[in-house]
């Protein structure tokens, strides 16, 4: 895999329309796992045939081994952590940041709660854009222990709808349909984690929806300028929010750094609360290209 670091130095103009703003797990017990607004047009590139040889969702068959801090999380538990840490580590998501095909980010994340501090690593690349509006998407989350890699099919709202990965001992990838609906839900229902798997959810999980007009996101602003970070120097634009507490909780502060100088648009990003030294940071340390199935997804 080709990859480099950019550099790139131009005018600011900041796309905010349509990005969501996204509370941590760390403040809420509830998941709310939807998209929201209007659909983005649809986006005519080349196509992507689907494949009929898929396997039962959650099948214990096909759960991989997660080792170390992962090992009490299950593959369904896995691919919603690092479907969400691709996507929406932050707090937010903007459709006017696009990817080209080929072309991905790499993320390094570091949060704190109450059990110490923990360090992961985030992928996503485009790999390829449909004529049905749907995307492939490669994606991996993970630690010193190991790292989880998927090829994922998203709708034209950015929810999953197919992922493919390794199973360990199996000669051929894993080919899985997911019902978004109920992702959320089969992850947290009743019995379906143990504490140490909620915990990681805490973590690095998403929930509530909370969604911010343009001028909104424009009247938080502080400050524009350049900062280095490790991908590169880069124009942003400081934004900061902050969210009321729920039933009389602790208030959420989020900062984000904006810049239209990279895919996806965000440089480095902040959660922290209230009256705590719960924190949730995030770092652009790599804008890469020459990505690629893995898997055969086409």
């Amino acid at each position: 895999m080709k990859m480099y670091r950019s550099n790139v130095q131009g005018s600011l103009a900041p796309g905010l329309i349509g990005i969501i703003v996204l509370a941590l797990l760390l403040m809420s017990g509830c998941t709310v796992l939807s998209s929201g607004g209007e659909s983005p047009e649809p986006r005519v590139h080349n196509d992507q045939p689907r494949s009929s040889n898929t396997s039962p969702r959650g099948s214990e068959e096909y759960a991989p081994q997660p080792v170390g801090p992962l090992r009490a999380l299950d593959e369904q538990s896995v691919f919603y952590l690092a479907y969400n840490v691709a996507f929406y580590a932050g707090g937010f998501w903007t459709e006017e940041h696009d990817f080209d095909e080929s072309e991905g980010i790499r993320w390094s994340i570091e949060a704190r709660d109450a059990s110490g501090t923990y360090r992961i690593e985030a992928v996503r690349a485009l790999l390829r854009w449909n004529n049905d509006g749907t995307s492939w998407w490669y994606i991996s989350y993970g630690d010193r222990s190991r790292t989880f890699e998927y090829e994922v099919l998203l709708d034209d709202f950015f929810s999953p709808l197919t992922k493919v990965y390794e199973q360990p001992g199996r000669a051929t990838p894993v080919r899985s349909d997911i019902n978004y609906e109920e992702f959320g839900h089969d992850l947290l229902g009743e019995g379906g984690m143990d504490a140490e798997a909620e915990r990681q959810l805490e973590r690095f999980g998403v929930t509530e929806l909370v969604f911010l007009s343009p001028n909104e996101l424009r009247s938080r602003r502080r400050s524009t300028g350049t900062t280095e970070v490790s991908a590169g120097r880069f124009e942003y634009e400081h934004v900061q929010y902050t969210m009321p507490g729920i039933e009389a909780g602790p208030d959420n502060y989020y900062e984000w750094w904006f810049s239209d100088d990279v895919p996806g648009g965000m440089i480095r990003y902040e959660w922290r609360q209230q009256g705590s030294d719960r924190f949730f940071r995030g770092e652009l340390v790599e804008i890469g290209t020459g990505y690629q199935t893995k898997y055969g997804v086409f």
